[in-house]
């Protein structure tokens, strides 16, 4: 973004802000996004923080929203709804000003070919041809007055629950992050007489995905999760989703739901997938579990755990650990549980670096990349 005044004062006077910006293969830097603002004396490096993907996962190998939350006095960076760096005038150097008050500015979307000073560089024999940049959607939203007690749900605040990430699929299990979104916290609204989960709390707080009331996890004021009915459909376009407390609803928050989006749980203090049931290393048979397979072989009702006896639908997952294909032994709906769980073997000969080592699953078509750990 770039101030509207740009012609009559010039940058770095006008101001900017990189909401989104990222220098590819350079300095190692695919799995980072850079969020700064520019401006007088601090126009070189300007003032910003950088956001690193969950396991190590690199930009450009999956959509992802890259947003800001521009106000009086603030800028606040965001990526898939995770806030990762807010800057106020008290940021600045000494003899910075702050130009971001009452200055309009405008939307700049530009890949880049090299650049100078460092760390791009200018393109030389070794730079790749051609290059592109997918641009999904651009929105641009107003903040307007709510009554007290109103739901609030954020801006791109509804992610999948086990990874974060935008994609959403039917049967999956995902997270709308907000405010005044309940009165109180519900740890679990499980139901042992009907052996479900409720669709609603005592004091009537309700998510509605394309009107059909979800199966709630966990409910505060400022997190629920919640199950995504399977009943959704999965052509991509988007559909509204809902946060109601009695009489006084949300407004709707538009999202796009697949057949599949495959999440696997994390160990955020290690920067890896979350497994379970062995040593992770060469020949181990592993657990991970998952979210967001998609179909399975045996039906499933809106928040009833599967069947003590699930089939699985292991010829539609694929994992491949360090570029090896490795057997899965079962992957669909975990029995007992709402969420997916994914058998498998680790490859006799695992390529390692810094005890993590890169793997690729794939369910129903639908691809993400991982950081799976090893030991020796």
């Amino acid at each position: 973004m770039l101030g509207t005044n740009i012609d009559k004062v010039g940058w770095p006077n006008c101001g900017e802000i990189d909401i989104m910006e990222n220098f590819g293969v350079t300095a190692n830097d695919a799995a980072l996004n850079h969020g700064t603002i520019h401006g007088p004396n601090y126009a070189g490096a300007g003032v910003g923080a950088n956001y690193t993907l969950p396991g190590g996962a690199k930009l450009a190998d999956d959509y992802h929203i890259y947003a800001v939350n521009w106000g009086p006095g603030s800028v606040e960076f965001l990526v898939d709804g995770v806030s990762y760096f807010k800057t106020t005038p008290a940021s600045l150097p000494s003899g910075g000003t702050w130009v971001f008050d009452n200055n309009p500015m405008f939307l700049l979307l530009n890949l880049a070919v090299g650049g100078s000073p460092a760390p791009v560089g200018y393109p030389n024999a070794t730079t790749t041809f051609p290059q592109q940049m997918l641009v999904d959607y651009v929105r641009v939203y107003q903040q307007v007055a709510l009554a007290s007690g109103t739901p609030n749900i954020s801006p791109n605040g509804i992610v999948d629950a086990a990874l974060g990430g935008v994609n959403l699929a039917a049967g999956g299990l995902a997270t709308v992050y907000g405010s005044n979104l309940a009165e109180g916290t519900y740890p679990s609204t499980f139901n042992a007489q009907t052996g479900s989960f409720a669709t609603s709390t005592p004091s009537g707080v309700v998510i509605a995905v394309n009107g059909v009331p979800a199966p709630l996890t966990y409910v505060s004021p400022t997190q629920i999760n919640f199950q995504v009915p399977w009943a959704t459909p999965a052509t991509g376009n988007p559909v509204g989703v809902t946060v109601a407390r009695g009489a006084s609803a949300s407004f709707a928050e538009p999202v796009a739901f697949s057949v599949a989006a495959p999440g696997i749980f994390q160990d955020y203090s290690a920067g890896t997938a979350l497994v379970t049931g062995c040593i992770p290393k060469s020949g181990a048979a592993c657990v991970m579990w998952g979210n967001g397979f998609g179909p399975v072989a045996t039906g499933l009702l809106d928040g009833t755990p599967a069947p003590l006896v699930a089939n699985p639908v292991t010829g539609s997952c694929q994992l491949t650990i360090g570029g090896v294909p490795t057997q899965v032994g079962y992957c669909g709906s975990a029995p007992g549980l709402v969420i997916d769980q994914l058998n498998f073997s680790y490859p006799l000969t695992i390529p390692e670096t810094g005890g993590k080592v890169s793997a690729v699953l794939v369910v129903n078509g639908a691809s993400i990349n991982l950081a799976l750990p090893v030991v020796r």
